[in-house]
């Protein structure tokens, strides 16, 4: 099974300070909105137990920043999901990449409800056209 070669992949990374270890394990995306990442994170302790239970979500010990909802896997692994244009390494700070992506992703979502044929300039702005 793959997850046993991941796993094994996590355990022989030495222990960051204060952090998880962890390894991409699966992600999905397509071109100009960016990737989601979910990461296999090992927490020896189990303390995102109580946090994978409850559906909690936000800034968690250990992970650099806040995610969505954990989920336990089985004993000691999890996965964790970081939004598009996020991951473990640039979190979601404030991060312009991902920030931009997302207010693309908004924008032309808002157009094609509104029955507008979108279209994306160089700068970023969305504009309209086949308006009557």
């Amino acid at each position: 099974m793959w997850s046993h070669r991941y796993q094994a992949e996590v355990l022989a990374q030495p222990a960051v300070n204060g952090e998880f270890r962890h390894i991409g394990w699966d992600g999905w995306g397509f071109p100009g909105a960016g990737n989601t990442v979910e990461y296999l994170v090992l927490d020896p302790e189990d303390s995102l137990a109580g946090v994978a239970k409850n559906h909690q979500s936000g800034k968690l010990d250990g992970i650099p920043c806040a995610v969505p909802p954990v989920h336990r896997r089985n004993n000691h692994w999890y996965v964790v999901l970081y939004y598009t244009g996020e991951d473990w390494v640039r979190g979601n700070s404030g991060d312009p990449v991902g920030d931009s992506y997302r207010r693309i992703a908004i924008s032309l979502t808002t157009a094609e409800s509104l029955g507008h044929v979108a279209s994306l300039s160089a700068t970023g702005k969305l504009g309209r056209s086949g308006q009557a």
